[in-house]
């Protein structure tokens, strides 16, 4: 017989959290990233562990992480009160212990009507999916993503090495990105931080494959200039990137590919291009006016943490669920 010791060592954390918190409504939080030391490179991930510090903050809930190897565990959705399953790349199988909520974040094209009717609600980032998915789904709503303002939080430096820089963080998936590739064959001096980019530009340009999630503040802080994209298929649904409110939330400024949901969100307190010629002029125009940085990345901070931070996003869950 042979002993799975990722399981023990799983069960063996629940139910040490368990035990503390027995007397709380338990809420399971089922990721679709891996439990292994890669889970840490996942946005699920991290989205995961500040949604649940974000419900939590109450003092009437418990939550615990669950990843995808373990959604299943009979002993584990026993003892739980609810589940919500953050959508990725996978499909959750709904386990008959406790009530299921799907939050919509990623990867539209694994959600179909038979399986988006199996949650007694739908939480959807994308606006323009929350009105497609009311066709399918008992009941949903619009909530987009959030930052979580403990960990992010302005962090300015003295002579830091980030100032007066254009930076972006992110991995190319295989893929050249656009909006490094703009910057590269304008001759912009981009900063870049993430895997995969050997193969696309120059060595020179590359400063790290990895940025702990933890330190993630600092760059945002310091930067002149931190550049965002989003995926083809998450920007033609209209999903915000939760690195948008993660650098609002630093008084970062940041450069985005242009969707309508910013614009509804921060009234043009973020600035976004449509084209290639669009966001080099602005690169330009914003390295040469810091001060409207600064007037901008204020606007937009103020509204991140008005309406977009883990807790109130949490609010509005327990809202919804009756909690």
């Amino acid at each position: 017989m042979v002993i799975d010791k990722g399981v023990i060592r799983y069960l063996f954390r629940f139910f040490q959290f368990y035990r503390k918190n027995k007397h709380k409504k338990i809420i399971l939080l089922k990721s679709a990233h891996p439990y292994n030391a890669s889970m840490y490179s996942w946005g699920d991930y991290h989205f995961a562990c500040d949604l649940g510090v974000g419900l939590a903050s109450t003092g009437d809930f418990a939550t615990f992480v669950v990843p995808f190897e373990y959604w299943n565990i009979d002993c584990v959705n026993n003892r739980a009160d609810l589940s919500l399953v953050i959508s990725g790349v996978r499909k959750a199988t709904i386990h008959p212990a406790n009530p299921h909520y799907l939050y919509v974040i990623s990867h539209p094209e694994i959600l179909s009507e038979d399986y988006v009717k199996q949650f007694q609600h739908v939480f959807c980032a994308s606006e323009h999916l929350t009105d497609l998915l009311s066709e399918q789904a008992h009941s949903v709503s619009y909530l987009p993503q959030f930052t979580n303002e403990e960990r992010f939080y302005p962090c300015v430096e003295a002579n830091s090495d980030f100032s007066n820089q254009v930076i972006f963080i992110g991995n190319t998936r295989n893929t050249y990105r656009d909006v490094v590739k703009i910057c590269v064959e304008a001759r912009i001096p981009v900063v870049v931080y993430g895997k995969g980019w050997e193969q696309y530009i120059p060595a020179t340009l590359i400063k790290g494959d990895y940025v702990d999630n933890n330190q993630l503040r600092y760059f945002y802080s310091n930067a002149a200039i931190v550049l965002n994209d989003h995926w083809p298929e998450m920007r033609e649904q209209g999903f915000i990137s939760n690195r948008v409110f993660d650098v609002c939330a630093c008084n970062g400024f940041i450069i985005s590919d242009h969707i309508s949901a910013l614009e509804k969100i921060y009234s043009g307190a973020v600035t976004t291009y449509t084209s290639e010629e669009d966001l080099v002029q602005k690169i330009n125009y914003f390295l040469n006016h810091p001060q409207e940085r600064k007037a901008l990345a204020a606007k937009a901070r103020q509204v991140t943490l008005q309406s977009h931070t883990n807790k109130a996003v949490a609010s509005e869950i327990l809202r919804v669920i009756g909690a």
